[in-house]
């Protein structure tokens, strides 16, 4: 072990040091997915009144007799124990943890939840009484049946103009730009000017504190100007407001319009992606976060980078409640249920599992001891249906073809003959996977698609140890404590056998051994889905 001090002090323990005091025993490590890296504890022969120059936080590193690191991470603990022995011990974490440092982190990547838009707040209401006519805001449908937040005043009025407002809190989030489309009732003619629709940010709730009008939707001539508005500085608050701008007016109407498609953005800076309005890819989210609530981790973009990017746009990725980076990897992973952690140099990877990036080899004639579990019922389904709703609050379902859904995606079926309920002649063995949280169409699909994937695979679970050796694909035979989480491990004199999936390698260094934990457990995914919104169900 080499151990990093705070003022850059580095200590070495090793079964090769002179002074016995700094010869480790009992060494285990051990890594996970998700996480990398997870712990490694080992003890070290010093009495209690021995002060030793190691602190939480110092930074450990294993490295193996070529210099290859082993196990990357921090110290944890140090509990000490004397009596008839007596031993300082070290317990460490992997740079995982580092995810969970920091409970502060707070953004709006995209919000496109209507539910956030509120009325005025009491005190602008009190402002505006004095020289408007209060309309009102709420969410509800357009005549398209499109869901929508509908802005409204009745006529008649005077000499207070009418106004209605609606307003979007971030928390104190800064908010840089907002996207809407809107429609009006006939009441509201296109080519009347006096009718204004305008957006704008504001630096607290009420319009008198840093107001900075950002567009006119209504324009001059009464001509409809939707899409984007960007205000210059990024402000606190943003405000829709609908309002008659010239003189009184008599008779008995109504007055409204309907914004549809709202999506607010913070000021992060990223490049919008997909059709209007915009979302992000998770690659680009998650290097903004690890830069601004991880520095002292390490990643790569791009091709061949670090951290991959997956085919999808999320339309909905909404912080306003502050916590830790890792809830928002997460909370970003539901759709794609990708492999993350730590390892070597601190570095950050997000990736699909794969069995051909490394499956190693290990042989029943060579000393592998398996205890396997063979698959159970509640894998043999052969398709996923997704309850959810959009943004403006409309319920969906999709299915798989010919379901009678809303939306019908191939990807929500498994049409492989060999799948096991498919075999058997169930035509419609399928999950029902309840979204409670708002999100689009193809966000719902790509959630479905991923929980079908992952419940598809075999479970192929349990243990198997390993002592001394085992073979790399090109390096020949190499000692199974090279042996990490998301790599994959098959058994070569099984001719049947097929790569199992690495969930926890644990090794023990006096002995030299490594019990490996396989499979693939559907229950976590079920359980971190739940966390995250998602409920299952059979149907």
């Amino acid at each position: 072990m080499l151990i990093t001090t705070a003022d850059g002090a580095v200590h070495r323990c090793g079964p090769d040091e002179p002074d016995p005091a700094w010869i480790p025993e009992g060494t285990t490590y051990d890594s996970a997915i998700p996480g990398g890296w997870r712990t490694c504890t080992f003890n070290l022969r010093r009495r209690i009144d021995e002060d030793i120059p190691l602190r939480l936080r110092d930074e450990v590193e294993v490295v193996d007799g070529d210099g290859a690191t082993m196990w990357e991470g921090r110290i944890a603990a140090l509990p000490r124990q004397h009596g008839d022995d007596y031993l300082a011990g070290v317990q460490c974490v992997g740079w995982a943890a580092h995810l969970k440092d920091d409970d502060s982190f707070r953004e709006v990547y995209v919000d496109r939840d209507l539910s956030r838009w509120r009325g005025p707040s009491i005190a602008r209401q009190i402002e505006m009484v004095a020289t408007s006519a209060l309309g009102s805001s709420q969410v509800t449908r357009d005549a398209s049946g499109s869901g929508a937040l509908e802005l409204s005043f009745k006529a008649p009025w005077g000499p207070r103009l009418p106004n209605a407002e609606a307003w979007y809190h971030a928390s104190g989030i800064p908010i840089r730009t907002v996207y809407a489309l809107f429609n009006s009732n006939p009441n509201a003619p296109g080519g009347n000017a006096s009718f204004r629709l305008t957006t704008s940010a504001v630096s607290g709730d009420n319009a008198a504190a840093g107001f900075e009008t950002v567009d006119d939707l209504w324009a001059a001539g009464g001509v409809p100007n939707p899409g984007y508005a960007t205000a210059s500085i990024a402000r606190k608050w943003w405000l829709l407001a609908w309002f008659y701008a010239v003189q009184p007016i008599t008779g008995d109407a109504d007055y409204t319009v309907w914004l549809r498609n709202l999506a607010v953005y913070g000021d992060h800076g990223l490049t919008r992606r997909g059709p209007d309005p915009g979302g992000f890819y998770i690659d680009d989210i998650l290097a903004n976060l690890l830069r601004r609530g991880a520095p002292k981790l390490n990643f790569t973009v791009g091709e061949g980078g670090s951290i991959g990017r997956p085919d999808l746009v999320v339309a909905q990725a909404a912080y306003p409640e502050p916590g830790p980076v890792e809830n928002v990897i997460l909370d970003l992973n539901k759709y794609v249920l990708w492999e993350w952690g730590c390892y070597d140099r601190r570095t950050f990877f997000y990736r699909p599992s794969d069995p051909t990036r490394l499956t190693w080899e290990a042989r029943l004639d060579q000393g592998a001891h398996l205890n396997l579990e063979g698959d159970d019922d509640e894998r043999t389904i052969n398709g996923v249906i997704v309850t959810y709703h959009l943004p403006d609050g409309t319920s969906r379902v999709a299915g798989p073809p010919g379901s009678g859904f809303h939306i019908e995606h191939t990807a929500l079926v498994d049409p492989d003959p060999a799948n096991t309920a498919t075999a058997h002649g169930y035509a419609r063995a399928w999950k029902r996977l309840d979204i409670t949280f708002p999100t689009v169409d193809d966000n719902a699909v790509a959630i479905g698609s991923a929980y079908l994937a992952e419940t598809s695979l075999p479970s192929r679970s349990g243990d198997i140890t390993l002592t001394g050796g085992i073979e790399h694909p090109t390096k020949g035979m190499r000692p199974v404590r090279e042996l990490r989480a998301g790599d994959w491990i098959r058994l070569s004199d099984h001719p049947t056998d097929v790569p199992r999936r690495i969930i926890q390698p644990t090794h023990r260094d006096d002995q030299r051994q490594t019990t490996v934990t396989v499979g693939n457990d559907i229950k976590k995914v079920d359980a971190l889905l739940e966390q995250l919104g998602v409920l299952t169900s059979l149907v």
